[in-house]
Order: C-alpha cells, then sequence, then structure tokens
C-alpha cells in the first residue's frame, strides 16, 4: 500500500462516517455506531505500523577499499592550526589584562595544536619591581599552566 492509497483509505473511510452520523437518528444506536465507526477509523490509521515493524531487510556493512590513498592539504591544516593558536593568543591576552590589568604580547609557539612554548612581553612597569614582577610572573606562569595543561617551565614572562 503507498502512501497515496492510505491517505485516499483514511478520507474515504471519514466521509462515509461523516454521511452515517447525518443519516442515523439521535439515540442508543447512534452513539454504538458512531463508537464502533471510531474504532474501525483508529484500525485503519493504524494498520500500516506492523508492516513498518517487521521489516526484515539486512543491513550490511560498505565495503572499504584498502587500496585507496588519502592525502590531506597542509595548508589547510596549517591554517587552521594558525586560527587556533590566535584565538588563544587574543583569549589569552585579554584575560591576563583583566586578571592583573597589565597589557602583553603573548606568543604562542604550537604544532598541531599542541602548545611548545608561550612567551609573553608585559608592557607595563610595577611600582616594587622585584615583589611585583614576580607575583605577576607567577599569576601569569599558572594561569597558562591551567588554561592549557603545560609545565610552567614552558611559559616564559619578559619584561619590556
Amino acid at each position: 500500500m503507498t502512501f497515496a492509497s492510505y491517505l485516499l483509505t483514511i478520507v474515504g473511510i471519514s466521509v462515509i462516517g461523516v454521511i452515517i452520523e447525518i443519516i442515523m437518528p439521535d439515540g442508543e444506536m447512534y452513539k454504538f455506531v458512531k463508537g464502533i465507526f471510531a474504532l474501525f477509523v483508529t484500525f485503519t490509521i493504524i494498520a500500516p505500523v506492523p508492516k513498518l515493524l517487521n521489516k526484515s531487510e539486512t543491513v550490511t556493512a560498505p565495503e572499504y577499499k584498502t587500496d585507496v590513498e588519502y592525502s590531506y592539504d597542509e595548508e589547510y591544516v596549517r591554517f587552521v592550526n594558525e586560527l587556533y593558536v590566535d584565538n588563544q593568543v587574543r583569549e589569552a591576552e585579554r584575560d591576563i589584562k583583566r586578571l592583573t590589568g597589565i597589557d602583553t604580547d603573548v606568543d604562542m609557539v604550537c604544532e598541531n595544536k599542541k602548545i611548545l612554548e608561550i612567551n609573553v612581553k608585559a608592557d607595563k612597569q610595577v611600582i616594587s619591581e622585584n615583589d611585583g614582577h614576580i607575583l605577576f610572573t607567577d599569576n601569569v606562569k599558572m594561569y597558562f599552566v591551567t588554561k592549557f595543561n603545560i609545565e610552567a617551565k614552558q611559559v616564559n614572562v619578559i619584561w619590556k
């Protein structure tokens, strides 16, 4: 049974139901016939469901060709890596500015999204040079260690 014939059957049964309701007089017989007809319409609507559930089509795994050589575009991979690094650098500069109030230039050396080294150049000198520099350096290293899960020795802080 196609979908069009299924839909036509439902419409036809509904039209017959309306005609029977118009012809039937009110009373107990009307309620009985209306209930039976509603049951008939429900069974007609549900009729295709068992056919859909009992489909016994076999599913076969696709055949993979093992002799095919695959390649990737190195320029695109490089572009994606640069985009990743640029986004991480902008985010780090913004976060450090928000945390410490000091403007920085961040350079990340990455290879395939793996961070090899981070160089942070701080623009502004602090009032107490020794204490302030140490505190700033520790905070910046801790930021990168927690954010990127790298070792502190991979982060270099340089004062301009």
